[in-house]
């Protein structure tokens, strides 16, 4: 059987006839960077270290990336992809366009076919595919015409409706629907979960009713009525329920269950809050001081740290709240025998580096602030001090606080930016902080050192047993 990259890889020569010069990855890097503008933009301005919420909403995902990407190709000089081709029986969900936490599910044979069409003024949509778990799902849809057709519109987010069991999604991703060589448009309609607000998790079996009343100007009736089954991807979920849990500060954090699915892991736990306390509905999960988690095997590998959703799960018998956290994971690695959660917060900054003299001020509330930068010719290197004691910068064995820099500069649209990457980071000589090389920046271009802090909410950390019989 083929490996699963050089299936990825066929998969994407499959769809693109004529492949980008550009390194993939270099652009989604780009595209990101370009996303973060708002955050570059308010430090300019003034405003000092900036928080953003982890468990904000990603909301029209692709058509957000899909321009950042354009733009960036534009920017750079570099000719747009040629059109899409599609084959008879296509598949988009195992290809490039396919966000990759479906694309390896799929590539590895958990989707499922749909092959429904629905004709209505010369105009068909058909949606070919669909993939689903317990906290996205995704399917592909093409656009074709007939020669009745009055127009020739493409199809946006804003002309789908989506109900899951009678239940609106409104925060899926899509609209960035791309022309084909036959004159079709194709494209994919992504959801991942945390986009609902309240969040939840998907049924093992569900339907998935897609509505169009009008696309451009042209009005019609477009409904789709779709089975949807996560049984195969159930049953190669191996699922545990080891009931671990700590108590600290009037807050008790349990590990109820752990979802070992074939592409990931997720870990289900029990928040219980101290009393008197309520998460707010509708905002990122903060009871405790707990906003992130720091996920880690029993080799030190690093495997998650992020807070998908949360939900309401009653009251304990003292009357205090409780509430159930879904918790995203890397793919368990075959020897790993425990799990170790350490709940902690998040904290996110970004520091103005102006030539020689950083801006000590936007380090306010971090235990880190930069003690010298240096622009040469070939790198940026920044020297950054702790100013906390090693275990509030670590749990498990990991590094609690990250960094990455940006570059910006003002674009006839507004501000343009990157991610400049990173090429090391070790230790200082003195063992009191760090020596962070990047790559070349630009001076003369507003640069910013943003710095991701995740401090341990302390008598939390659980070990969780995953050691199968015979590991």
């Amino acid at each position: 059987m083929e490996g699963l990259e050089e299936r990825l890889r066929k998969s994407r020569e499959r769809v693109w006839q004529h492949a980008l010069t550009l390194d993939e990855r270099a652009l989604i890097r780009r595209a990101q960077a370009v996303q973060r503008l708002g955050v570059v933009s308010r430090i300019q301005k003034g405003a000092g270290a900036t928080r953003r919420t982890p468990g904000s909403i990603h909301r029209r995902r692709w058509a957000a990336g899909g321009v950042a990407v354009a733009s960036v190709i534009l920017a750079c000089g570099f000719a747009a992809p040629q059109l899409l081709h599609l084959g008879r029986d296509f598949n988009l969900l195992g290809t490039s366009v396919s966000p990759p936490d479906v694309r390896t599910a799929v590539l590895q044979g958990y989707g499922q076919k749909v092959n429904q069409s629905v004709t209505s003024h010369g105009i068909t949509l058909t949606i070919g595919n669909v993939y689903a778990d317990p906290v996205r799902f995704e399917f592909d849809l093409v656009e074709s015409f007939g020669p009745d057709a009055p127009a020739k519109p493409v199809i946006r987010d804003q002309d789908i409706q989506i109900d899951v069991d009678g239940r609106p999604i409104r925060g899926f991703s899509g609209g960035e629907f791309q022309p084909t060589d036959d004159g079709r448009y194709a494209g994919v309609v992504f959801e991942p979960m945390q986009n609902e607000q309240p969040f939840w998790t998907l049924p093992e079996q569900f339907t998935l009713h897609v509505h169009v009343r009008h696309i451009g100007n042209v009005a019609g009736t477009w409904d789709f009525s779709i089975p949807v089954s996560r049984a195969k991807m159930a049953a190669a979920t191996r699922v545990l329920h080891p009931n671990v849990r700590r108590e600290a500060g009037g807050v008790t954090f349990a590990v109820d269950e752990v979802d070992e699915a074939p592409d990931e892991t997720l870990i289900l736990a029990t928040v219980t809050a101290p009393p008197g306390v309520k998460q707010d509905a509708g905002m990122a999960f903060d009871v405790g001081g707990i906003r992130s988690t720091v996920v880690v095997d029993d080799k030190g590998h690093w495997l998650g740290r992020r807070i998908l959703g949360w939900m309401d799960a009653g009251q304990d018998p003292a009357g205090r709240s409780k509430y159930r956290i879904v918790i995203a994971a890397a793919k368990l690695p075959a020897d790993a025998r425990t799990l170790t959660v350490v709940p902690t917060g998040w904290n996110e900054a970004s520091i103005r580096l102006n030539p020689g003299t950083p801006d000590a001020e936007s380090t306010a509330g971090l235990p880190v602030s930069v003690d010298r930068v240096q622009f040469l010719p070939d790198k940026t290197v920044v020297h950054v001090k702790a100013d906390a004691p090693p275990s509030a910068l670590s749990a498990a064995g990991q590094r609690l606080v990250d960094f990455s820099l940006s570059e910006s500069a003002p674009v006839p649209q507004g501000e343009g930016g990157r991610e400049v990457p990173r090429q090391s980071i070790q230790a200082d000589s003195s063992g009191q902080g760090w020596e962070l090389v990047f790559g070349k920046a630009d001076p003369k271009q507003a640069i910013s050192l943003n710095v991701l802090w995740q401090p341990p909410v302390a008598g939390l950390a659980v070990e969780v047993p995953v050691a199968s019989v015979g590991r």
